[in-house]
């Protein structure tokens, strides 16, 4: 978007404009401005109010001292000291979903004594803004979201994932589609005004993104990047919203533009690639004009057709099947060794509401173009998924959301690989089921988007006995 026109809008099969994404970590700028809205209200205080503050009813057990002086700043800033197994919390917050108090759970999470001192990014910090705010505004943190910031913003299609306690998750959890990722870049690029309401204050725009660096103390906390009130600020030029795999939402004052991008398959090693060279030298780069340029009909058509040719992609010629698919199409095959289709299986059975376990799989060979992957759960559930053969998504709808897959068979006509997504959800894997010189049919998984490098696990299969 860029003097208020949206300039490209392009979506790649299988995904469309109505289709919403999980944003992961950007949600922790919904969560901010959130915060900073309570704070408008008067329900809290300031960044420097004592975090205890908001929640009278609880005695935490800690004894240090150290939660008496954190403060919603700290949260903000992510330098409360908070612990997690992992640099983001998520094994605490796997632990948290099972918890009927998730607010006493935090709240009796020992606090280090760096606090204020050491910048360290973790999910814990959102999940107690978000408590907090649900503390002091007596109503849930999604209908304090519902009327405070997207209502005035007009999103209507949303999803944010609760606790158990119905706090949500402050750190990830909000599902939207992209358009309306936008809207909350254009808020933040019109200083918190939408037409005529004035729906977070100008100075919380500014404090979020560190115009005023000596009220934002931890602007270079990674490398040259900045972070601020739950905003990572890559200056001079912009400052985004991040999420794994490569959700964004950046906000360019000086072009007057908002980017948005999601995506599926980004490792968290090549997010740096969107933040430093996409986004700075591609697309802001190519902001020269502050005029409208002359009318190039054959450019736009050009890019329509680029477009088009994404949304819609055309098959290409599949190979022949190899004699090996008529053998095993059919068959059922149990995993001697269960395979998880996320790392953190707890959680992610919390979020997809079902087990992620796969233990059996069943592949058939109709035609050369389509095959078809069944996928058997340990909870007994049973995935049907169509293959693309000629290279592009076949997709279906399950209880995990929609899925996609496409595949193929490599030149030796032994080995079969399918990608797979769950599409908006950057769950993606790939399957790769290779026939050893005993004609055994082994599995390969490997996770093609995991933040921590690629995962893979074997598993050696039998073919079911019914």
């Amino acid at each position: 978007i860029r003097h208020g026109y949206v300039v490209l809008d392009a979506y790649y099969y299988p995904y469309t404009a109505d289709m919403k994404h999980q944003l992961w970590s950007v949600t922790k700028s919904f969560t901010g401005t959130l915060v900073g809205i309570a704070i408008d209200q008067g329900l809290i205080e300031g960044i420097d109010q004592p975090v205890l503050e908001l929640f009278p009813g609880y005695t935490p057990a800690d004894s240090t001292g150290h939660l008496d002086q954190l403060t919603v700043g700290n949260l903000l800033t992510m330098s409360s000291g908070l612990p997690g197994s992992d640099s983001l919390g998520v094994s605490v917050e796997a632990e948290m979903i099972a918890e009927p108090d998730a607010v006493g759970y935090l709240l009796n999470l020992p606090i280090s004594g760096v606090r204020g001192s050491v910048w360290q990014y973790n999910n814990l910090n959102s999940d107690m803004l978000t408590a907090a705010v649900e503390s002091t505004a007596g109503i849930s943190f999604t209908e304090f979201a519902e009327v405070n910031l997207f209502q005035p913003l007009g999103i209507t299609d949303y999803v944010w994932t609760p606790y158990e306690g119905d706090i949500a998750f402050g750190g990830f959890g909000l599902w939207l589609t992209p358009p309306d990722m936008a809207r909350l870049g254009y808020l933040y690029l019109h200083q918190g005004m939408w037409a005529d309401k004035q729906v977070v204050a100008s100075d919380w725009v500014d404090l979020s993104h560190c115009v005023d660096l000596d009220k934002c103390p931890f602007d270079d906390a990674f490398g040259s990047v900045g972070y601020g009130y739950h905003w990572w600020i890559f200056q001079p030029s912009f400052y985004t919203a991040v999420g794994a795999y490569g959700q964004a939402i950046a906000v360019a004052p000086d072009f007057d533009t908002v980017v948005v991008i999601t995506s599926s398959n980004i490792p968290g090693s090549q997010n740096p690639l969107i933040f430093e060279n996409l986004i700075p030298n591609r697309i802001l780069a190519a902001a020269r004009s502050e005029s409208p340029l002359p009318a190039n009909e054959s450019a736009q058509s050009a890019l329509a057709a680029r477009v088009q040719s994404l949304a819609q992609p055309e098959p290409t010629a599949a190979s022949p099947l190899p004699a090996i698919a008529n053998e095993i199409s059919g068959q059922t095959y149990d995993l001697l060794t269960s395979i998880y289709l996320d790392p953190s299986p707890d959680l992610a059975e919390y979020l997809f509401g079902r087990t992620m376990e796969v233990t059996a799989f069943t592949l058939n060979f109709p035609n050369d173009a389509e095959a078809q992957l069944d996928l058997d759960f340990a909870d007994g559930y049973r995935v049907n998924l169509p293959v693309g053969l000629d290279g592009v998504w076949r997709t279906t709808d399950s209880e995990f959301g929609p899925m996609a897959a496409r595949g193929g068979w490599d030149e030796t006509g032994n080995r079969f690989a399918v990608d797979y997504q769950i599409v908006g959800a950057a769950n993606c894997g790939r399957f790769t089921f290779r026939i050893n010189d005993e004609g055994a049919l082994n599995v390969v998984w490997e996770n093609l988007a995991s933040p921590v490098g690629t995962l893979v696990r074997r598993a050696q299969t039998e073919i079911h006995d019914s």
